[in-house]
């Protein structure tokens, strides 16, 4: 896993995602329930790692204004639910 701290990256890392973020980290076996179970030695995680190469159109930045907005007054947005609500909304109008 790498982090992006400036730390090496770590091998062998456990890792649970709840609720689509990541509630905890270990380099132990994580004692849950999972519904999918993913298998990736060898391989990289880079949590919050974005793909760059996108080709906007008015929904895109739409979406991208909303990210932007929850993270400068979230207290305008309010809980994490209703982001989701508002980007939901966004995606709808432009379907």
């Amino acid at each position: 896993m790498i982090d992006a701290t400036g730390s090496p990256p770590q091998e062998g890392m456990n890792v649970l995602i709840e609720d689509g973020y990541i509630s905890a980290l270990s380099t132990e076996p994580i004692p849950a329930r999972a519904d999918v179970e993913i298998e990736g030695s060898g391989q990289f995680l880079i949590p919050g790692l974005w793909d760059m190469h996108v080709h906007w159109d008015d929904k895109n930045t739409r979406v991208l204004q909303a990210i932007l907005k929850m993270h400068e007054c979230q207290s305008e947005i309010g809980s994490r639910a209703s982001f989701d609500e508002e980007v939901g909304r966004i995606m709808a109008e432009e379907s």
